[in-house]
């Protein structure tokens, strides 16, 4: 039985893990509201060859970000295994429309940018998962497992055109959820694709793959996500809306 870190009683699990995916769960550790990512019930080759070093690496990526506002701040490393980070927010993917700040677009704008000037790149904005507003109407950016740290010549490279990607994912998720708001020059910029970023797009599917090998079986079904019931019917409603 892998080692995990024991959740509290009062602990809400938001989604089950297994295989290759993480238990993430909602409880207070040291006094805080957190956000727990829990990789000890994962298959046994995941969990020490990949989800140990994700843990750490996304350690490393909350250090360097620190200070940062909309980045959440890191709580505790909690063993190996498991991470656990303040807890923000809700994700714009269950959220409707007109329940969207005003300031979120340019909020999100200014956080990519100051997570570029500290030399990271999320990555993985295009899940609007990822994308948290909360109570006050303060937007933040989670989930760094997929984060591109600028060092080194390769990943300077590398840097540069994932970076690039950030800022198409924040015009997928404007284009999604507010279309009315896009301009002619974002949707260009939207269109635009780097010959890395359609490898990557190529080679990404094997990695997954190869992933849920290590993993061994298949992740227990979760709770269910309604975000996703919501992301599907809002890109079924464009495909109907007629051509301006």
């Amino acid at each position: 039985m892998a080692p995990t870190a024991d959740p509290e009683p009062s602990a809400q699990v938001i989604r089950r893990g297994g295989a290759c995916k993480p238990e993430i769960r909602r409880e207070v550790i040291e006094g805080s509201n957190a956000l727990v990512k829990d990789f000890a019930v994962c298959g046994r080759w995941f969990r020490w060859l990949i989800g140990r070093w994700l843990v750490g690496r996304e350690c490393r990526v909350l250090q360097a970000v620190e200070g940062i506002a909309g980045v959440p701040r890191l709580v505790a490393r909690l063993g190996p295994y498991a991470i656990a980070v303040e807890h923000v927010g809700r994700p714009i993917a269950v959220m409707e429309p007109e329940e969207l700040p005003a300031n979120l677009w340019s909020d999100l704008e200014r956080i990519v940018d100051d997570l570029h000037e500290r030399g990271i790149a999320h990555a993985d904005l295009k899940t609007l998962e990822n994308i948290l507003v909360d109570d006050r109407g303060a937007v933040h950016v989670v989930d760094f497992n997929s984060a591109v740290m600028r060092s080194g010549p390769l990943l300077r490279f590398v840097f540069r055109h994932v970076s690039a990607d950030d800022r198409r994912a924040i015009i997928k998720a404007k284009r999604e959820l507010q279309p009315h708001l896009v301009t002619a020059e974002e949707e260009a910029f939207y269109h635009e694709r780097s010959w890395v970023e359609r490898a990557f797009r190529r080679i990404r599917r094997p990695i997954r793959r190869f992933a849920k090998w290590l993993g061994g079986k298949p992740s227990e079904p979760g709770p269910g996500r309604p975000s996703v019931q919501r992301r599907k019917q809002r890109e079924a409603a464009l495909r109907r809306e007629p051509p301006a």
